[in-house]
């Protein structure tokens, strides 16, 4: 898809000025954590290792079976009904999976899972759509979950220990260097931030910059863009919310710092003479980098 430029031009907020950038709403905001998970950050998920409580009337059901499209996660299983002659296909989404299980690896163990709520998805680029099914298979809406984990040491901790405490589900695995890796066999939970101002002025802090980049209009899925050029996207978007310069897992950055982001088209309009200006006037920000994917297909800082 030579056809695509992939490119985004990241400025940093100067002073105490807010800005009304587009595309991303005025909470903008920076953050040190890709997943926002803490001491389960790197945690990639087998959708293989999925458990699901048995179904109500305790028909024979066979193996379940975890997906994951566009950020939805479903558990399917095929159920022997007494009084039908065919199976009968039992399908988890939303809240149904709740108390649902996953096992990862985790320092050199395994760590247990749970799903303990499911809810609607509150975005950070309003409005937010209600969670009935025409939204969520238009993909308009997603749910989030609050997971418990469970280690060696049999205790419970929240895997999202800061921002709402709830996760989307994101498809794909991570490296400890912050690579997104296609992976179908794979997801991980991405923390949410909590919005902490009000509905008309919402201000959302912490979670990850994962499901921020999703909510900003970068997730790693086909929309717009087709699938291969959306991962590039989200990659980029999330090495610029942590300012990850050097592509090695680290950020230089501080949670909640303003910042403002725009795509080729956009800059375009700003370029002058070929060239970005060097602040916004009159939003007060600075051209801090433009990010873009090298010839090795890493995200870097121009």
């Amino acid at each position: 898809m030579t056809g695509w430029k992939r490119l985004l031009a990241g400025v940093l907020c100067l002073g105490s000025a807010v800005a009304g950038a587009e595309p991303p709403p005025t909470n903008s905001a920076q953050g040190t954590q890709l997943h926002g998970s803490g001491r389960f950050e790197f945690i990639n998920v087998p959708l293989r290792s999925v458990e699901v409580p048995d179904a109500p009337g305790e028909p024979d059901c066979g193996r379940p079976v975890a997906t994951i499209a566009e950020g939805r996660l479903r558990v399917t299983q095929n159920c022997a009904v007494e009084g039908t002659p065919m199976p009968v296909r039992r399908i988890l989404e939303g809240p149904t999976l709740e108390k649902a299980v996953f096992r990862a690896p985790f320092e050199g163990r395994t760590v247990k899972l749970v799903i303990e709520s499911v809810r609607c998805h509150e975005d950070i680029t309003p409005p937010t759509s209600a969670c009935d099914s025409a939204n969520v298979n238009a993909g308009k809406a997603r749910w989030e979950y609050r997971v418990q984990a469970f280690t060696d040491d049999k205790n419970a901790t929240p895997l999202c220990p800061a921002g709402s405490g709830y996760a989307l589900s994101v498809p794909h695995a991570w490296s400890t260097s912050g690579d997104l890796r296609e992976n179908p066999n794979f997801f991980t939970f991405a923390c949410a931030p909590k919005n902490e101002g009000s509905s008309s002025k919402p201000f959302f802090v912490g979670g990850g910059v994962i499901a921020k980049c999703i909510d900003w209009g970068y997730p790693p899925w086909a929309t717009e863009y087709p699938e291969t050029v959306a991962r590039e996207y989200h990659q980029l978007c999330t090495r610029m919310a942590v300012a990850d310069y050097c592509g090695e897992g680290r950020s230089n950055t501080l949670d909640g710092t303003p910042l403002a982001f725009m795509g080729p088209e956009n800059a375009a309009v700003l370029s002058q003479s070929g060239h970005l200006p060097a602040t916004l006037v009159p939003d007060g920000y600075a051209l801090e980098a433009v990010w873009t994917m090298d010839s090795c297909g890493l995200a870097r800082p121009l």
